[in-house]
């Protein structure tokens, strides 16, 4: 503890700028819709899927976003069958269910 500086950085202090690239606006979510009270958004396409200490997960595109916002998911959070039916029918070697 002896070489702890108790410093705050003078950045946190300062407000937030309106707009910190002029000209840009952040982009609004699309196609979302609310199943349960929750937000969920539509898959384009199921990218590919792997499975680590036992769980299933899928790098899914979404619809209306670009490759930057591609995302892993878990297989319980994905509600797109048809989609997962559609990438095993073309890679049927991925990992998977049984």
């Amino acid at each position: 503890m002896r070489c702890l500086y108790f410093v705050f950085p003078v950045v946190k202090l300062t407000p937030k700028p309106v707009a910190p690239f002029p000209g840009r606006h952040p982009k609004k979510p699309l196609n979302l819709i609310l199943v349960y009270e929750a937000k969920e958004y539509f898959v384009k396409k199921i990218l590919d899927s792997h499975l680590r200490s036992g769980k299933l997960g899928f790098p899914v595109k979404w619809e209306g976003y670009s490759y930057e916002e591609n995302q892993w998911v878990p297989e319980d959070n994905v509600h797109a069958s048809e989609l997962i039916k559609e990438f095993y029918k073309q890679h049927s070697g991925a990992p998977g269910r049984v």
